[in-house]
């Protein structure tokens, strides 16, 4: 039986992209590979509901 994944801190995390936006993101989990780490994060967008209204998502 493997043990659970360690609990994710929940820091501040700004992610900065390549045009130099900047935006708060959530990081949602994290893995160790054996030559490096991938963190897994939910960014801040937009769905388009019905009727044209748009509503935060992640």
């Amino acid at each position: 039986m493997s043990s659970p994944a360690p609990a994710v801190p929940h820091w501040p995390i700004i992610l900065i992209l390549p045009d130099r936006q900047r935006l708060q993101v959530r990081l949602c989990e994290r893995q160790e590979l054996p030559d490096r780490w991938v963190y897994k994060i939910g960014m801040p967008a937009y769905v388009t509901l019905e009727g044209g209204r748009a509503q935060p998502s992640e």
